[in-house]
């Protein structure tokens, strides 16, 4: 089962993702494909929290608050 699953992950799981962010590069504008990739760390860290109750450190709270308050500073920069 090991090697299934490491098979999985590495090339149909992993040439999607790729396919994915190429498509997204090609027909976003960069600013937004960049927000997106920023966003994610922290709504994987948010939805452990809420779906199976792993409480983020401190260290991981300060990384969540650092990211978002980098994109809410790029949306305020991008309407002044």
């Amino acid at each position: 089962h090991l090697l299934w699953v490491l098979f999985y992950n590495i090339v149909p799981a992993g040439a999607l993702g790729w396919l994915l962010w190429i498509y997204a590069l090609h027909n976003l504008p960069t600013r937004i494909a960049g927000f997106g990739s920023l966003l994610i760390p922290s709504v994987g860290v948010l939805g452990a929290w809420i779906q199976l109750g792993e409480r983020p450190g401190l260290f991981e709270l300060i990384g969540i608050i650092l990211i978002l308050t980098a994109l809410l500073l790029s949306l305020i920069s991008r309407r002044n």
